[in-house]
């Protein structure tokens, strides 16, 4: 039979397979426009045409034959939804995790306005902001005696950003991060089976699907995922190198967020096995912390000039940032963290001191981070990865 799918068609039902996986096709597919100075998006369609190497390719890290894409197979496509339930846990994850910023009910807000013509209405937050400023001045007095710089007398704010973090409750954390483990598990047996023999088209599919989840990378060469033609030119290197440790050769760049989940403070053996696999969350975790313990405000005054970047730029290079304006405008964010009450940390209080020893010093109970082996053959891993085309070279 014929296929009737428009190329339009079949671009947004790519698209919306990778949404399903939580995946990004424009993370997999963009280039970098040196004289717009700015990314883009590598188009599926020219001329009202599709870009067959760019469809095999996304048929490639969606680990699904070229034709069920052309099709639109819907059943073939959300095989491994089934397959994996950890896709549909950490899409009610996400949703858990937006839902903690609010006391109100998404229904009961969507009821309330509905029938309410303030346009300023708004969802009730879970947090008071407006006390929250209130509690920032007083900071501002209290430390400027030290600080000066911290206030600006007979000045007013003329810019303000609160930004806080909750560590909410996750009643499915454990069937998340089971299915996470399951599919690491899998993963890795395919990763190894593949140093003795070649694999069949499925569990190709498969090995190829589970990088693209995971964000699996060689140690060394890390410009894309590891696929499986990848992969076969790395193993004699791999084998020569003998190492025992599965992290030796890969690099996982993609986990869920469980750093902003309490629920990680019941389960210290299950973040023992998780840190093994994604050693960052460790200092994920810190962070989350200090962000669930406090407010990070920051501030600028009626006559300071708003730099042209935003406050999470600057903290990212702030020492760079600092030095340059410091030496040209002094244009800065002030910052201050504005603990919060006991009231507001409600019941996550006794988690967040439990995730303070998990990421705090590991002689005091956090969590080892494992030392990995440092790769001694950098230019080998070079010089075996293969030249694959990825990006716009594919219209060559």
């Amino acid at each position: 039979m014929k296929n009737t799918n428009t190329p339009e068609q079949i671009a947004q039902f790519i698209k919306k397979a990778f949404t399903l996986y939580d995946l990004s096709y424009a993370n997999f597919f963009n280039e970098y426009d040196e004289e717009e100075n700015k990314e883009f998006e590598l188009p599926m369609i020219i001329n009202g045409k599709l870009v067959m190497p760019i469809i095999e390719r996304t048929a490639m890290c969606l680990g699904v034959p070229l034709e069920s894409l052309l099709t639109m197979d819907d059943n073939t496509i959300c095989q491994r939804y089934n397959q994996y339930p950890y896709f549909k846990w950490i899409k009610d994850f996400y949703h858990s995790y937006h839902e903690s910023y609010f006391n109100e009910p998404a229904n009961e807000y969507l009821c309330r306005i509905i029938f309410n013509t303030d346009e300023q209405e708004q969802r009730k937050t879970t947090f008071d902001y407006n006390d929250v400023k209130k509690r920032l001045f007083d900071l501002i007095d209290k430390y400027s005696i030290d600080f000066p710089d911290l206030k600006h007398e007979g000045k007013t704010l003329s810019y303000l950003e609160i930004k806080t973090e909750t560590l909410f409750q996750y009643e499915h954390f454990k069937d998340l991060i089971t299915s996470y483990l399951d599919m690491f598990d899998q993963f890795k047996a395919l990763f190894f089976k593949t140093w003795d023999i070649e694999l069949t088209s499925s569990e190709i599919m498969d090995y190829n699907f589970l990088v693209s989840c995971l964000g699996i990378r060689d140690t060394a060469y890390i410009r894309i995922p590891l696929y499986y033609d990848i992969l076969k030119s790395f193993i004699p290197i791999y084998k020569k190198e003998a190492y025992k440790d599965i992290f030796s050769f890969i690099k996982v760049r993609t986990a869920p967020p469980l750093w902003k989940c309490a629920n990680i403070a019941d389960y210290p053996d299950i973040a023992k096995q998780f840190v093994l696999i994604y050693p960052d969350v460790k200092s994920k975790l810190r962070q989350s912390v200090i962000n669930a313990k406090n407010y990070r405000c920051a501030y600028l005054w009626s006559d300071e000039k708003k730099p042209d970047y935003d406050p999470e730029y600057e903290l990212y290079i702030l020492g760079m940032l600092h030095d340059f304006n410091d030496n040209e405008s002094g244009n800065v964010y002030h910052y201050l963290y504005v603990p919060k009450t006991n009231s507001e940390l409600g019941e996550t209080n006794e988690k967040i001191k439990k995730l303070s020893i998990l990421s705090g010093s590991e002689a005091l109970g956090g969590l080892h981070i494992p030392q990995r082996k440092s790769i001694e053959h950098l230019q080998a891993h070079i010089n075996a990865a293969p030249k694959m085309k990825w990006g716009v070279e594919l219209y060559e």
